[in-house]
């Protein structure tokens, strides 16, 4: 069994104290976001591959508004970076900006990488988006990406081949 060494312990908490911290950016709204929280979207039941879903607050049943997907890089697993400081500030902003934000976390991974993981995982993000897209109020035809570090190979990766041009 793995034991972790104080040193180790406490880079960890460090990095959590580093990532959980907020964007500092604030628009109105955003305490009114909704958020539908742990959507298993890859239907794994890997609890490191979930996705959060802000939606607008004046959002209407039959509205069909735009999504952003937040791609973050690559992470060891103990880390959910769709949990984290950035991405929900991201997701909320978005969402308060009238969008649907989407976070979620895939496998890439760091230091071992693992680009084609990732990359299903991103393609099955956007599977699960599009074939939800009634239920959450996005307009399939209108998702746009955005890619952090590491996440940006998964992204071109997927924008070519899922995207349309």
């Amino acid at each position: 069994m793995f034991s972790q060494t104080d040193a180790e312990r406490e880079r960890l908490r460090q990095m959590r104290e580093l990532v959980m911290r907020p964007v500092v950016y604030k628009v109105a709204g955003m305490e009114k976001v909704k958020v539908v929280r742990d959507i298993d979207y890859a239907k794994s039941g890997d609890p490191y591959r979930k996705m959060d879903v802000y939606l607008p607050p004046a959002l209407r049943k039959a509205d069909r508004v735009p999504a952003v997907l937040f791609i973050h890089g690559g992470t060891s697993e103990q880390y959910t970076p769709k949990d984290w400081g950035i991405f929900t500030s991201w997701g909320r902003l978005v969402a308060a900006s009238g969008l649907v934000g989407v976070t979620f976390t895939h496998r890439l991974g760091f230091p071992k990488t693992a680009l084609e993981d990732g990359a299903a995982d991103v393609q099955s993000a956007i599977d699960y988006v599009r074939q939800n897209a009634s239920s959450l109020n996005i307009d399939k035809d209108r998702i746009c990406l955005i890619a952090f570090s590491a996440g940006g190979p998964c992204s071109a990766w997927q924008c070519a081949k899922s995207l349309p041009i």
